[in-house]
């Protein structure tokens, strides 16, 4: 979106589908493994031949003293604009417990984005055996494929057929198809690695505000089958 207006759509749609207040969606990265290239000498040899996409976000500004943000995984900072788990184990139905499986369900549509392109396109299932430059290309070239073919009506459903990504009936969470694909181990996608860094206190206040609305006027009656 290019407006205020087209990002506050977006959190409005996603709390819609995924009851998430305020978010804008799931954010994720992944490190692409890269084969040493061909000639490239030693150079290359000193690094993890890992490529990471890095995506570019535009914040918007709080409204209602609230702010809108995104939902991360453990490897990115906690901030006031970017909301993950509680680290740790509690009790169930608990608040903290509550709110991570809030926060989990939440994040599936971007797992399943991940997991969907590259199981179609399996250029990315292994290492790529490509000069940095093309393989910068092969990557944005699939995510830029994996868009239009969710967003063309005609290529849909054949795409991402009803059934390949994670689902909810009743509340109860049905995986994906794309989790029975065991034709070709993929080890070309890798985590990003969690690095520790203690979170400002707005951000763990604006975290406990929002765990206590997911238990009380912000409940919904899936969330008591998985806490």
């Amino acid at each position: 979106p290019s407006t205020e207006e087209g990002w506050l759509k977006i959190a409005k749609e996603f709390d819609e589908k995924r009851n998430s207040p305020h978010c804008l969606g799931a954010l994720d990265g992944k490190h692409v493994i890269l084969q040493t290239p061909v000639n490239s000498g030693s150079e290359y040899f000193n690094y993890k031949h890992e490529f990471s996409i890095v995506f570019l976000l535009v914040w918007m500004e709080e409204r209602k003293k609230f702010p809108i943000f995104f939902l991360g995984d453990e490897a990115f900072a906690l901030s006031q604009h970017l909301m993950k788990v509680f680290p740790g184990m509690y009790p169930a139905d608990s608040k903290k417990r509550v709110f991570n499986c809030r926060v989990c369900r939440a994040r599936k549509v971007v797992e399943n984005v991940f997991e969907i392109s590259s199981s179609v396109f399996r250029v990315l299932s292994k290492p790529l055996l490509l000069q940095p430059e093309n393989e910068t290309l092969s990557v944005m070239a699939v995510a830029h494929l994996h868009n239009f073919l969710r967003r063309n009506k005609e290529s849909f459903n054949l795409y991402s057929p009803l059934g390949s990504m994670d689902y909810e009936v009743e509340g109860k969470l049905k995986p994906g198809s794309w989790r029975n694909d065991n034709n070709e181990k993929r080890t070309s996608l890798l985590q990003l690695q969690r690095i520790p860094k203690r979170p400002p206190r707005t951000a763990m206040e604006i975290r406990n505000e929002l765990a206590d609305f997911f238990t009380k006027e912000g409940k919904i009656p899936c969330q008591n089958q998985h806490a």
